[in-house]
């Protein structure tokens, strides 16, 4: 990658797991109330899945699907830094609407996007017999931006080979 051209940290990072016991009670799609009499109101897509927790306990939840994920670990033409499940994602704005900073400063990256992208990278565990995922959503086509630089160079065509993504 150029030096004239840095990282930007994804919004949103976290971990996720395995779990393999799990039934899909219901899908379905959702509008917002405002929007029901459009010709084409947007959808949000919605499940209903019953599962176990860490007791055993059965717990119901209900979901909204952000995007559709890709399994990438078969595919030959993956680079190393790839995640192992990805695809773009749509951050609703009920969960970053008034989203704060530390400082309780208003945080223009998580009121105002949508467009992002999810990756998930396995990661090995001795303590966890599944599959556990190091998770990161960030903001689509915000991987580099440009640092203060003396001369202008052009952001080379194959620069995110060092991303995740």
């Amino acid at each position: 990658m150029s030096d004239n051209y840095k990282k930007v940290p994804p919004i949103f990072v976290g971990k996720m797991w395995s779990e393999t016991e799990g039934t899909v009670l219901a899908s379905g799609n959702i509008v917002r109330w405002e929007d029901k009499d459009l010709e084409n109101p947007p959808k949000r897509y919605i499940k209903v899945i019953k599962s176990k927790n860490n007791k055993g306990e059965t717990k119901i939840e209900f979901l909204q699907s952000m995007g559709l994920l890709y399994d990438n670990t078969d595919d030959p033409q993956r680079r190393p830094n790839s995640p192992d499940i990805g695809g773009g994602v749509t951050v609703d704005e009920i969960i970053t609407k008034g989203s704060t900073n530390p400082d309780g400063s208003k945080n223009p990256d998580l009121v105002s996007w949508a467009e992002s992208k999810f990756g998930a990278w396995i990661k090995a565990d001795a303590d966890y017999a599944g599959d556990l995922y190091s998770i990161s959503i960030s903001k689509k086509n915000a991987m580099s931006t440009p640092a203060p630089a003396t001369t202008t160079t052009a952001f080379p065509a194959d620069a995110d080979e060092d991303f995740p993504f």
